[in-house]
């Protein structure tokens, strides 16, 4: 029933329907005459031409792109003149079908209209589908329990909510779960979070150890305090000789911090909140002139905590229009305080009209961080 076609024919799709879809009933020999002349199937949105021969309306309309004649008796045809076949199409979506899923003997043995079909296939149990995690194929049927072990799904850690496949759901718990809870790592017995693991080493672990930060010693010690008080008198060594070293070299290795205050009162002695560098704390002061015994306003640093160390500082004052800037290698041990007694004169700073605030900004390089 089929014509031939030209070379570029072998391209057009097949979207016909399959003859053997249909059951035997009274309408079925009506159904095999509806076929398509180019697919040789039953025509699917059928349209006819002016002489009555249908197709289906793909199949047609991919023909008429390479050809201009009725691929059934090759009189001249335009896509213009196609009809939709209305009454072919309601037959076929009345007929009867079978569902063709499944294999050997467990094969689905649902029948009904055509126009059913698609809406069957939807929930047929029998149908193959592709789990959308893993890509693996299965019957529709299986989906369930393959769903309830398959390595790709998509799973929650009930402690911390994470998503995550289901194959990284172990790893997860054993190593990666903040809200988990699991031993100090340390072995001091103690269990805690997982996201307060690094707090609890760091501060509260009776364990602990850290380095000692003073150059050339670099022990490791459980508590710093008590290694410097056992080690005093080698580590004032070791930071003299270390000072020899830098100011040979005029290098030290710790990262820069810087600091900002703003004195509101100038007159009065005040000190700033603390601040950190690394390990360190620290705390500026500012010391007022009196006017008889002390004629200058000074400026110190002070360590608060922390261990002995070698520091660059830098500090410079602004008061009005009155700048003043220093710069030195100091070293200091906890609760030492270093600074400079004469750094701005009282005098020059009555000199500053409107001037009511003092700024200290401060720049501090420890030797190790």
């Amino acid at each position: 029933m089929a014509a031939s076609t030209s070379s570029s024919d072998s391209e057009i799709p097949m979207p016909g329907i399959d003859p053997e879809l249909f059951v035997s009933d009274p309408e079925k020999q009506i159904i095999e005459e509806l076929i398509c002349a180019v697919c040789t199937f039953v025509a699917r949105d059928a349209v006819t031409c002016p002489k009555g021969h249908q197709f289906c309306r793909t199949c047609i309309s991919q023909w008429l792109k390479c050809n201009s004649t009725c691929p059934s008796d090759r009189s001249p045809l335009r896509l213009s003149q196609l009809n939709t076949a209305r009454y072919l199409n309601m037959i076929v979506q009345k007929a009867q079908v079978k569902c063709t899923n499944g294999t050997g003997d467990s094969k689905c043995d649902w029948t009904g209209p055509y126009g059913n079909k698609e809406g069957h296939n939807k929930c047929c149990l029998l149908k193959e589908i592709c789990c959308e995690s893993c890509m693996e194929n299965m019957q529709r049927k299986e989906l369930n329990d393959h769903l309830a072990m398959c390595p790709k799904a998509k799973v929650q850690c009930d402690s911390c909510g994470t998503n995550m496949e289901r194959e990284d759901l172990d790893k997860h718990l054993r190593f990666l779960c903040a809200e988990k809870m699991t031993l100090c790592p340390l072995q001091c017995k103690e269990s805690m979070l997982r996201k307060d693991i690094m707090k609890h080493v760091l501060t509260a672990c009776g364990k602990r150890v850290e380095c000692c930060p003073i150059p050339g010693c670099r022990t490791m010690v459980q508590s710093q305090a008590e290694h410097n008080m056992e080690n005093g008198e080698s580590h004032t060594f070791l930071l003299l000789e270390s000072l020899n070293q830098s100011r040979r070299s005029s290098v030290l290795q710790g990262r820069v911090h810087g600091y900002s205050w703003t004195v509101p009162d100038a007159t009065v002695l005040l000190q700033s909140s603390t601040f950190k560098t690394g390990q360190l704390e620290w705390c500026l002061m500012v010391l007022p002139s009196d006017r008889h015994t002390r004629t200058h306003l000074g400026v110190f640093v002070k360590l608060n905590d922390g261990h002995p160390t070698l520091a660059n500082v830098r500090v410079k004052l602004t008061y009005g229009r009155l700048t003043a800037m220093f710069d030195h290698q100091l070293h200091f041990k906890v609760g030492q305080i270093k600074g400079w007694p004469r750094a701005l004169l009282a005098d020059l700073m009555d000199r500053q009209p409107g001037a009511d605030r003092l700024t200290v900004n401060l720049m501090i390089q420890n030797f190790l961080d």
